[in-house]
């Protein structure tokens, strides 16, 4: 969540403002000794009724083809466990050409694992320390609302920079689908978040 333009702030106002109550109910666990345990579960929100709820403007998330100018909106929540390797969830999508038009939309389903990197706690920018930064890439089965009912085989990326991201690191989303091709390649709108389980 937050990450380039003049919003940065206010976007990290309104996750301490909002948020910090959350975390700290969860926080004294964490810290006391639940963190070994649950180190690597956690839950991923991107462009979720959650984020929805701290600011309109985190969801849902959004991002572009380089190559084609289409657009998606997508907006999801699961759960995953990064030394067991497991993931659930998904949501729904939507899928624009660049004048605008619908192409598609329809539901995603998390299916595996592809990595998992860890930027670290929120802490660095004043929220709770079960919020997290990192970069997740699953594979999902993209289910589109399209004559035949089609189930597609997609990697989805997504980037939330809170605690220490690496240089360039963008707050968002990314979509590779190999059997169209198309690629959504660039960060466009919306939040993400990692919130670390007890």
């Amino acid at each position: 969540m937050n990450r380039k333009n003049s919003g940065t702030q206010s976007k990290s106002r309104s996750w301490v403002g909002v948020l910090s109550i959350i975390g700290l109910m969860f926080a004294a666990a964490v810290l006391g000794g639940g963190a070994q345990a649950a180190a690597n579960k956690f839950v991923f929100h991107v462009g979720d009724a959650f984020l929805a709820a701290v600011n309109p403007d985190f969801a849902p998330d959004f991002a572009l083809s380089t190559a084609t100018g289409d657009r998606l909106q997508l907006s999801g929540t699961g759960t995953f466990n990064a030394g067991a390797r497991s993931v659930n969830g998904g949501g729904t999508f939507e899928h624009r050409h660049a004048d605008g038009s619908l192409f598609a939309d329809g539901s995603w389903i998390a299916v595996g694992i592809v990595s998992w990197r860890s930027y670290g706690n929120g802490v660095p920018q004043g929220l709770p320390p079960n919020f997290f930064g990192g970069v997740l890439v699953i594979l999902i089965e993209v289910h589109p609302n399209l004559p035949g009912d089609p189930v597609l085989q997609a990697t989805l990326r997504v980037d939330c920079v809170l605690g220490h991201p690496p240089a360039g690191a963008e707050e968002g989303m990314q979509v590779d689908v190999p059997a169209f091709p198309i690629t959504f390649d660039h960060e466009d709108g919306g939040a993400t978040l990692f919130v670390l389980s007890i």
